[in-house]
């Protein structure tokens, strides 16, 4: 009941109470607190208490949020935090985070983490907005992560990139991740 209150400073205190107490029923009021909470604040530390709590339950909620939120520092924090608690969970939603948000940032910040996170999913997905996303700096950071990852396709990739983009930010991002 205290995650509802009118006041935001009492959720939150709310919120950090049923973090130490922890267990599952902690966990999901947690989450309706991120998901639910009309004060941009409030989901942050939900999110932040999510990823200290960490398991699938906590993961799910803040991937859920990377899909949901309609504030972009929202969902840029859940891309950190899902990498910080890891799994499968966290690439797929940088994956779709990098394919479909609307925010740049939030798109850059998807591709940051796929390049930490490597894997054939990733690459196909950073090759793809290299390709196709309207911004330099998402394209620059496909680049810069298709050099972390590596591999023909990345190369091939980041080749064609100096032929065909238009801006020297992301030719230079692509020269230097041939050099890797």
């Amino acid at each position: 009941a205290l995650v509802d209150d009118k006041a935001s400073e009492v959720r939150l205190e709310a919120a950090e109470l049923l973090a130490k107490i922890g267990g599952a029923e902690a966990c999901d009021a947690i989450a309706k607190v991120l998901r639910d909470d009309k004060r941009q604040e409030v989901r942050l530390k939900a999110a932040n208490l999510l990823a200290n709590i960490g398991g699938s339950e906590a993961r799910d909620a803040i991937a859920k949020a990377l899909g949901d939120d309609k504030d972009s520092d929202v969902r840029k924090t859940a891309i950190d935090l899902l990498m910080k608690i890891g799994g499968a969970e966290a690439r797929s939603a940088c994956i779709k985070a990098l394919d479909t948000d609307t925010d740049k940032d939030v798109r850059n910040a998807a591709a940051t983490s796929l390049g930490k996170i490597g894997g054939e999913q990733a690459r196909s997905a950073c090759i793809k907005a290299l390709d196709t996303d309207t911004d330099k700096g998402v394209r620059n950071a496909a680049a810069t992560c298709l050099g972390k990852i590596g591999g023909e396709q990345a190369r091939s990739a980041c080749i064609k990139v100096l032929d065909t983009d238009t801006t020297w930010e992301v030719r230079g991002a692509a020269a230097a991740s041939l050099g890797q």
